[in-house]
């Protein structure tokens, strides 16, 4: 979600914050993110080897966890917070 538009929680936060990067294994194998490596714009690496995406299962990385859980709620996997 780029450049989200203005809505719950703007009051509270930059628009910028509410801003998220879905992750989605479409595969049919587990998807192991471990090394895994986002840049060109943000910054993002997944070092925790735990860390996997089931068939089907998404996920999602964040400009502001608060901000994000404000204003799409607690059903979203959140795997980590990227930069930039």
């Amino acid at each position: 979600m780029y450049h989200p538009p203005t809505g719950a929680g703007s009051d509270l936060f930059d628009d910028e914050e509410f801003e998220f990067i879905e992750l989605r294994n479409t595969g049919t194998e587990v998807l192991p993110l471990a090394g895994f490596v986002l840049g060109g714009g943000v910054d993002f690496a997944f070092t925790n080897a735990a860390t996997t995406l089931l068939p089907g299962e998404s996920a999602v990385l964040v400009e502001n966890e608060e901000a994000f859980r404000l204003r799409y709620g607690d059903q979203a996997r959140v795997v980590g917070k990227y930069s930039g």
